[in-house]
């Protein structure tokens, strides 16, 4: 019921609109990646979350331009896929990610406290 209500509300919006609701997606998967990632404690664990998010903006670009079958004129070019709500990107990963590992990092070591 909901999914199919969103799925109609993704199907009016425009395909700027699209964009950015996939990049916000994106960013979401990108912050688990690092998450997941980070609790492996694997040599770089953080460097390779950072790859992991990079990657997701070529794959997304990729996913766009040749599997989905639109107009690219319509919003600018190859370029504007790209760069077309990568602000919204990179703010969105990094909120998420503080957020996602503050709040991890006080359940396992309990909240900071500062002596003067």
């Amino acid at each position: 019921m909901v999914i199919d209500k969103l799925k109609r509300k993704i199907d009016e919006m425009s395909l700027k609109g699209q964009i950015y609701v996939s990049k916000i997606i994106l960013a979401a998967i990108a912050t688990l990646g690092c998450f997941i990632l980070t609790l492996t404690q694997i040599e770089h664990s953080q460097a390779w979350g950072v790859a992991f998010g990079w990657s997701l903006v070529a794959v997304h670009f990729l996913v766009v331009w040749k599997v989905v079958k639109v107009d690219i004129n319509e919003i600018g070019g190859k370029g504007k896929i790209l760069m077309e709500g990568f602000g919204t990107y990179i703010f969105m990963w990094l909120l998420l990610w503080t957020t996602v590992h503050t709040i991890w990092w006080i359940s396992v070591y309990g909240v900071p406290i500062f002596y003067p």
